[in-house]
């Protein structure tokens, strides 16, 4: 089995996946987690040598971020469910 590779490689590309990221969280959880602008931090990061890496951990952090919220909204709405 060979890993498949995630990347951004464009403006554009990133614009439409911070697009996808928002309706997926608003779909989940009804409103988008915005804390951080991923098009900003790509559109500042470009021109640095290590811009990329950067990025990429910036990504990787904002992904998990709105993971663990999800997982989190998801246990808070299942204990309303049950009386108290």
């Amino acid at each position: 089995m060979t890993a498949e590779t995630f990347a951004l490689h464009t403006r554009e590309e990133v614009i439409r996946f911070e697009g996808l990221l928002d309706n997926y969280a608003i779909a989940r959880a009804h409103f988008p987690l915005k804390h951080i602008s991923l098009v900003g931090a790509y559109d500042l990061l470009q021109p640095r040598p290590d811009g990329g890496r950067i990025f990429s951990a910036l990504l990787d952090i904002q992904i998990n971020f709105l993971l663990l919220y999800l997982d989190s909204y998801d246990v808070g709405c299942l204990l309303d469910a049950y009386p108290h």
